[in-house]
């Protein structure tokens, strides 16, 4: 009876450590959202608008905004028309160093006023609940910060942890398509 038990415990014990590496091969991918003040907003779009290069700085000049699902980009002819609707978004202006892509890799907030290196973002802000039609906006403005962008196929992981000029942290994360517009 003894070695039984031993037995069914030595394989309950096998099938939980089996279990447990199959587990970590699950990544779990967070929901595509800021987080702000202690409140989630959802993020559900994301463009790049792609200026060229600004001598004397590196890379590309690049403006990268992610917004929820009320906010609309108007285009007429490929290019940007106007943007409205009602909801959240972020706004990034940064040095990418990648035509008409969002490289990957760790961009750092600049604060220095330029030359800009490639990787890096400056002006950038955030607005929540905001009339994109009125513009009358409470704009909260990055100080500080990261982004993180990774790129499989044609899907973005973008990861970001900002401060913003009160000292309360934006952090956020959206996975998905990510529209370019070639500004040039």
């Amino acid at each position: 009876m003894r070695n039984f038990i031993k037995s069914v415990f030595f394989v309950l014990l096998c099938g939980a450590a089996t279990t447990s590496c199959d587990k970590k091969d699950d990544e779990v991918v967070p929901k595509p959202s800021m987080t702000y003040d202690g409140k989630e907003f959802e993020l559900s779009k994301a463009i790049m608008v792609d200026y060229g290069t600004f001598p004397p700085n590196e890379g590309n000049g690049q403006e990268l905004f992610l917004s929820s699902s009320g906010v609309t980009v108007r285009e007429t002819a490929g290019k940007i028309d106007s943007i409205y609707g009602r909801g959240h978004g972020i706004f990034f202006q940064l040095f990418g160093a990648s035509s008409n892509q969002l490289g990957e890799g760790e961009y750092t907030f600049d604060f220095s006023q330029g030359p800009f290196k490639a990787k890096s973002f400056f002006y950038s802000y955030a607005t929540f609940d905001n009339d994109f039609t009125d513009w009358d906006a409470d704009l909260h403005e990055m100080i500080a910060g990261t982004i993180s962008v990774k790129k499989i196929n044609t899907e973005y992981s973008i990861t970001f942890d900002c401060v913003e000029n009160s000292g309360k942290h934006i952090k956020g994360f959206y996975k998905g398509a990510l529209k370019v517009y070639d500004e040039k």
